[in-house]
């Protein structure tokens, strides 16, 4: 009899005390996720607060550059390395890692066309998809308000139903 209450009581402590480690374990690694968006939260909010203007002057930076495309200012801002790289190294600044994704993208397809009056309509339909694609991401950084590329793409082209295969085909192909 007294083996028993003593493998009882044995089992019992060992029980309590598996328990106790795991519960630790589990309860420390929470904690560190939770700082850890804690963290994350709190970077978010010092970015915002303190670069709020400096973020929607980006924002507007590429929203005149995408209403400009097909005008001599367009090609102008294309052709000046300065403009472009000031572009590119501001947005770059404050993005998530998909906006800067999609900056990329986009710099290297400039890397092989530069001259948008030699590019293919079909060329010039996927700059205009990757410029829509990049001002929805920061929006979507900068005001946490999802926007469809479509409906960017709507506000600038005029032929946008007649295009939109092409359109479709591009958003589809760049993951946007």
């Amino acid at each position: 009899m007294k083996d028993i209450i003593l493998n009882i009581l044995t089992t019992t402590l060992v029980s309590g005390i598996i328990t106790a480690i795991v519960t630790y374990f589990l309860d420390k690694r929470k904690a560190k996720a939770a700082n850890a968006h804690t963290k994350s939260l709190q970077v978010d909010s010092f970015v915002r607060s303190s670069s709020g203007e400096e973020m929607r002057s980006i924002l507007d930076d590429w929203r005149s550059f995408l209403f400009d495309i097909g005008t001599p200012l367009y090609a102008k801002k294309l052709q000046d390395p300065d403009y472009m790289r000031s572009l590119i190294n501001r947005a770059f600044m404050y993005s998530s890692a998909e906006t800067i994704r999609r900056l990329a993208t986009y710099q290297n397809f400039n890397y092989r066309s530069i001259d948008p009056s030699k590019m293919s309509n079909d060329d010039k339909y996927r700059m205009i998809v990757m410029v829509a694609g990049i001002i929805v991401s920061l929006k979507k950084d900068f005001s946490d308000e999802n926007v469809d590329v479509r409906s960017i793409l709507k506000l600038k082209l005029t032929d946008f139903d007649k295009n939109s295969h092409i359109i479709d085909k591009h958003i589809s192909d760049l993951n946007y």
